[in-house]
C-alpha cells in the first residue's frame, strides 16, 4: 500500500518543523526539566542539549562517526564521556556541537525526518494522517525511538514512557 502523499509533506515546511520543534522544547519534561533549556546539559543518562539525544541518535544523522553507537556500548564509558571525546565526532569537533544552538537544531531535523521516513508506511496503513497526529507520533519517536512507535501503532498501545519516565 503505498504512503499518503500528506505525510511526506508534513515536514516539508519550515512552518510545520517549527511547530514540531516548540511542541517538543515546550514540553515540560523536554524542554524544562530534562533539559533546563541548556545546550550542554548531560542528563542522569547521558542525552545532552536541548533536545535531548544521544550517542545512537547522534551516529544515525551523521556527526558521530560511523559505528560509535557499537564503540560507545563497549566502551564502559559514560554517553557524556564518551560524547566529549572529540576523536568520536565527524570533523573532531565536540565543543562546536555542544555549543551551538543551529548543530543541534539540524540533528534535530534530520532525526526526525529520518524517523518519519522509518514510520510512514506504518501511519499510512493505520489511517494516521492529521498532521499534528503524525507530529505526536515524530515526538513519541524521538522519546523511544522510531521501531518502539510502529511497535505501539501496530499493537494500539497509546503511551509509553521513555528511559527519563517522560511520556
Amino acid at each position: 500500500m503505498p504512503t499518503d502523499p500528506r505525510i511526506d509533506e508534513i515536514l516539508d515546511s519550515q512552518q510545520d518543523f517549527e511547530k514540531y520543534k516548540d511542541y517538543l522544547i515546550s514540553r515540560e519534561a523536554l524542554g524544562k526539566k530534562v533539559s533546563k533549556d541548556s545546550l550542554t546539559h548531560f542528563n542522569q543518562i547521558g542525552y545532552f542539549g536541548i533536545y535531548q539525544m544521544g550517542v545512537q541518535a547522534l551516529e544515525s544523522v551523521g556527526y558521530l562517526k560511523p559505528g560509535s553507537y557499537d564503540r560507545y556500548r563497549r566502551s564502559r564509558k559514560s554517553q557524556e564521556d564518551f560524547m566529549k571525546d572529540d576523536s568520536n565526532w565527524e570533523g573532531g569537533r565536540s565543543l562546536e556541537w555542544f555549543s551551538n544552538e543551529d548543530k543541534q537544531t539540524n540533528a534535530l531535523k534530520a532525526l526526525t525526518k529520518q524517523n518519519l521516513t522509518v514510520l510512514k508506511r506504518t501511519l499510512s496503513n493505520a489511517g494516521i494522517e492529521d498532521p499534528n497526529e503524525v507530529l505526536g507520533y515524530l515526538a513519541a519517536a524521538h522519546l523511544g525511538g522510531a521501531g518502539t512507535v510502529k511497535n505501539m501503532i501496530k499493537t494500539g498501545k497509546t503511551a509509553f514512557k521513555d528511559a527519563n519516565n517522560t511520556s
